[in-house]
This record gives structure tokens, sequence and C-alpha cells, in this order.
């Protein structure tokens, strides 16, 4: 077991997370807004959680991005999720089921914010 979640670290100044915004379609985009509402410049990792998909619950890693903001500043972030990241195998290959899919935006694995759903239609993905 590991002794510190994934992104984990150590940071002079503090950094906030806008509301998450999730777009659907072919593949599933996020964007959001990131301030540094600390005294210092620093570097953050936003990261975006996949929760649950078409029913089905899952904890995995869907997308980050890591960014360096000087201190007061802002920056509107879109992150794209890559579509295999959402499909499970079967008989036939790559499948992405029809239903909710939830993410929720975090600091690390175990600090996650408010959740958000995007619902998706039925794909197969080619090989």
């Amino acid at each position: 077991m590991p002794l510190f979640p994934f992104g984990y670290g150590l940071s002079y100044t503090r950094f906030e997370h806008g509301p998450l915004k999730l777009r659907g379609g072919d593949s599933v985009s996020a964007s959001f807004t990131v301030r540094n509402s600390g005294e210092r410049d620093g570097q953050d990792v936003p990261q975006l959680y996949l929760l649950n998909a078409a029913g089905k619950t899952v904890k995995r890693l869907a997308a980050f991005q890591k960014l360096a903001l000087r201190r007061g500043e802002s920056r509107e972030l879109s992150l794209s999720v890559d579509p295999r990241l959402l499909a499970n195998w079967d008989q036939h290959g790559w499948l992405i089921r029809a239903g909710s899919y939830t993410f929720a935006l975090g600091t690390s694995a175990t600090d996650l914010g408010p959740l958000a759903t995007v619902q998706l239609g039925e794909r197969r993905l080619k090989p």
C-alpha cells in the first residue's frame, strides 16, 4: 500500500479549483478555473477522476495537467478524457456503455471536490 496518494506533495501556496463543467460527445471534456489564492507563485496539478461509469463504481485517474501560476493569477483549463479510459473490454473489443459518467476534480486521489455527471451514448472504439 502506498504511503501517499497520487498527487500528494508540498506546496508553499494555495490553489482553488472553480466549478467543474463537463461536455460529452465522442469524448468527455472538462473545464474549470484554477486560481493561485496564496502568497507565493507556485505549481498545481489538478486531477480529474472517473468515479462511476454507467452504473459501475470505479476510481480512475482520467486526466490531469500541471501548470504554474503567479500569486493571484487564474487560468481556465480544459482537459480531454481519452475514450479508452471510459471503455470496458468485451468479446468484440472496447465498448463505452450508454449511461451516466460521474467525475470529480481533486488535488489528489484522496482529496476530491464536488461531483459532476455527463450522459454518454453507447459507442464501440476502433482498435
